[in-house]
């Protein structure tokens, strides 16, 4: 409380406004298109694309059935991993949903892995059944012939391509 007759102590002078760091136009542009492309990049990265190498698009429901109360609404589309290992000398060719071929006519040892790969989509063609193939972590029974063989995988089955509808990556 004030007494009587006692003034107030005057208030330390504010700062005046103006003093600090200033940043022209220059520089809160550059600030701006550096967090741009700083966006860019990590969306880059961690957007994926295709036919990546990774786990299953969903891995916390194995079974590829929607839970219940879930929507479908924006859900991206689903994805299938493939993994393929040559048990004996294979011819193999794998193609993507987007065209990219990602093993691309090689015969491998036996012994010799290639994958994961991950894509909506493969069409893969085999010089005989010496391949074991694994669909999203689970292995799939490949005809056990010496006669050249092709699937088509989705993220829903694993179908037989005929003679002719098989890729070649030529």
């Amino acid at each position: 409380m004030l007494e009587a007759g006692k003034a107030r102590e005057p208030l330390p002078p504010l700062a005046p406004v103006g003093d600090g760091p200033r940043f022209g136009p220059g520089v809160i542009g550059a600030l701006v298109v550096a967090a741009l492309i700083a966006a860019i990049v990590v969306l880059g990265i961690t957007g994926g694309d295709d036919n990546e190498p990774g786990p299953a698009a969903n891995p916390g429901n194995a079974s590829g059935k929607q839970a219940k109360g879930q929507k479908n609404a924006g859900a991206k589309p689903q994805r299938v991993s493939i993994q393929m290992t040559a048990t004996a000398e294979v011819w193999v060719c794998a193609i993507a949903a987007d065209g990219s071929t990602v093993v691309n006519g090689e015969i491998l040892p036996s012994g010799t892995q290639r994958g994961p790969f991950q894509s909506k989509q493969f069409e893969l063609a085999f010089g005989n059944g010496a391949v074991d193939l694994d669909v999203d972590g689970k292995p799939f029974q490949v005809d056990d012939t010496p006669s050249p063989v092709g699937y088509r995988v989705t993220p829903k089955k694993v179908s037989v391509l005929p003679e002719g509808s098989r890729p070649d990556c030529t």
